[in-house]
């Protein structure tokens, strides 16, 4: 990933201690217009806490891009 990603996204417990919210899951910053919706640093939060754990849990990179073009493929054919 590129250096100018690398403080676009947080785990949740990097933001706070407390428990309410899943602590191992991207923070989704707080938007306040159409167009924050559409930006990659609430978007990707978005659709990578989408992912099952599965696939997050992948720590190869190879293995990871297989295992996510399978899931992407079943979940558009349904």
């Amino acid at each position: 990933m590129p250096n100018v990603f690398n403080d676009y996204f947080q785990l949740n417990s990097a933001i706070h201690a407390y428990g309410t919210k899943p602590v191992d899951r991207l923070h989704l910053h707080t938007v306040n217009s159409s167009v924050g919706l559409k930006c990659i640093k609430f978007r990707g939060c978005l659709l990578w806490n989408r992912l099952p754990r599965v696939i997050t849990d992948i720590k190869s990179h190879a293995v990871f891009k297989k295992k996510l073009k399978c899931y992407l493929t079943e979940s558009m054919s349904v």
